[in-house]
């Protein structure tokens, strides 16, 4: 069910006011969640905006806002702060309400006696870092865990901000285009279909139907309009269970850059849990979950069995269909002899240059495309509003 997103104005225990945004799929829901916080709910309304916010970011925490709150807590840790003073003071640093809301509620959890790691987990933080955390805690080294999952957070921001580069140009032309069309059969249209029936040419079958969108369109501007214009949301809707990203794995330089990114943030969280002194195999299962990827999802999940099963880490990477510079990065890894876990950030980190690379192709790459995509498009233009005029032109002569 989906979640709508409530501001609230609320009173803590020690009296004094509380201003946040509560999710939940209810106003009753909602009440009680605020309640669940230890919060006095005093109003509670719907609120549109973040509601939409966190539709379009599926309700995902921001990267790097989540960077941001890990960031404080590390240095609250540090000096050694109270749990709920350093949960207050990190979350009044973030603009992310999905985490103002989670560190809230991992706030109160772990003042009922609850753990830091079952507190992130009940509070919506991503598995893979409570799994983190809960290595940390035999030591009570909170600060430096934090510290490690800000800075993960912080390159896995990098690496999205390359690739959201490289689909900059191509989004903003597919925008243009969209409204161009709309804008050219409302406009453009009726003028090449009112010249043609004067010189009485008749029109090609393509020609045809775009003048007969342009005639439903004049006819009922809210109903064809509107259907238009909501196209986007079905698409954005649908993309988020097709994934189109998919798709463009078909393209090697795409390919080959997703599946390095996916695999340097995975290898630096395997790096993490393993030397937090957690099994390998549970590594592993964790990092399965974490993976945004489908093979490398199912690579990490036949390497944990694997493991269970007695292979050693090496073996179970070259079995469990890793690609070759998996295989190749961490079976040196393990013949170092040094420490497995350095080694294996270190072999994350030449993955992150890789990527960096990669980056870089696929923007050229982009770039070509969108420019050959983009004259195209206006040749289809051309088709559409002057070919007609200009066809019916020359017949006449």
């Amino acid at each position: 069910m989906m979640e709508l997103a409530y501001a609230y104005r609320a009173t803590n225990a020690r009296g004094q006011d509380v201003l946040g945004v509560i999710y939940a799929p209810d106003v009753d829901m909602a009440y009680a969640r605020i309640r669940q916080s230890a919060l006095k709910a005093r109003t509670v309304t719907l609120d549109p905006k973040a509601t939409v916010t966190r539709w379009l970011s599926g309700g995902q925490m921001s990267r790097p806002e989540l960077a941001r709150f890990y960031k404080v807590l590390s240095r609250r840790y540090r000096s050694s702060r109270s749990v709920r003073e350093t949960l207050e003071n990190a979350s009044a640093y973030v603009r992310d309400d999905v985490i103002r809301e989670a560190a809230m509620l991992m706030g109160q959890r772990i003042q009922d006696g609850v753990s830091v790691s079952e507190a992130m987990l009940v509070a919506g933080f991503p598995r893979i870092h409570a799994m983190s955390i809960r290595a940390a805690e035999g030591a009570g080294n909170y600060g430096d865990t934090f510290a490690r999952l800000s800075e993960d957070m912080e390159r896995e921001n990098r690496l999205a901000k390359g690739i959201g580069s490289a689909m900059r140009m191509p989004k903003m032309l597919g925008l243009f285009m969209y409204v161009a069309l709309f804008a050219a059969t409302w406009f453009l249209a009726p003028l090449p279909e009112k010249f043609m029936k004067e010189i009485g040419a008749k029109p090609e079958v393509m020609h045809q139907v775009y003048f007969a969108a342009s005639h439903a369109l004049h006819a009922n501007l809210p109903l064809w309009g509107g259907l238009y214009l909501g196209l986007p949301a079905i698409a954005l809707a649908l993309g988020r269970k097709i994934k189109p990203a998919r798709l463009l794995d078909v393209w090697p330089a795409w390919r080959d850059m997703s599946t390095k990114s996916d695999h340097g943030t995975c290898w630096t969280a395997f790096a993490m849990l393993y030397q937090a002194g957690i099994s390998p195999a549970e590594c592993a299962t964790v990092v399965s979950g974490a993976a945004r990827r489908d093979d490398t999802r199912r690579s990490f999940g036949l390497m944990a069995r694997l493991l269970m099963a007695g292979q050693t880490l090496s073996m179970s990477v070259a079995r469990a269909e890793f690609p070759d510079f998996a295989v190749t990065g961490i079976t040196a890894a393990e013949e170092s002899g040094g420490s497995l876990a350095q080694s294996i950030q270190e072999f994350a980190k030449e993955l992150s240059l890789d990527v960096e690379d990669a980056t870089s192709a696929v923007q050229a790459g982009m770039q070509v495309a969108a420019t050959t995509l983009g004259g195209l498009l206006m040749m289809f233009f051309i088709y559409l509003t002057l070919f007609p005029i200009l066809t019916a032109a020359v017949s006449r002569v």
